[in-house]
């Protein structure tokens, strides 16, 4: 998975050290963003790359 560099920096501890990857599901592949503190954005892959950043990138 190519890294992002819009990235903003962690809602909760405010790192800017957050990574994107990818795992293997019952219902086929799920993309991630997460930081070391334990946050983390989740969705299928089908749904996009660019929708999991805007949603890391526009959480509360």
């Amino acid at each position: 998975m190519e890294e992002n560099k819009e990235l903003k920096p962690c809602p909760f501890c405010g790192s800017e050290n957050v990574r994107m990857g990818s795992r293997g599901c019952s219902f086929g592949v799920d993309i991630y963003i997460k930081c070391d503190c334990g946050a983390k954005v989740q969705i299928m892959e089908e749904i996009g790359e660019e929708e999991l950043v805007k949603r890391w990138n526009n959480r509360a």
